[in-house]
């Protein structure tokens, strides 16, 4: 997607810039001190941020971040592809 310039999906972008998902992961461990979470893609009507997470290899979790520690979980995908059809389910509902 990346390779393609295919970053901008409504609601969400994915994060391209290596220093800025540095910059990121580095308060999410700040916010988060029992997780260590990487994003790569944010929603630009709320909170909402897509990250790894270490210890659950391949799939996706949805954080909502700035919330109280322990409620920040917003979402969870077996993987990056069930994440993105949701990406775009919810993208294709905001066209009709």
């Amino acid at each position: 997607m990346i390779e393609l310039g295919t970053t901008d999906f409504d609601f969400w972008s994915i994060n391209t810039d290596p220093a800025s998902i540095f910059r990121y992961s580095q308060g999410l461990k700040q916010r988060y001190p029992s997780r260590n979470l990487v994003i790569f893609a944010k929603r630009g009507d709320c909170d909402d941020i897509a990250c790894w997470e270490e210890g659950k290899p391949g799939r996706i979790v949805v954080i909502n971040d700035f919330a109280d520690n322990g409620y920040e979980n917003a979402g969870e995908y077996d993987d990056f592809q069930d994440w993105f059809k949701s990406v775009i389910d919810t993208m294709m509902k905001d066209w009709n």
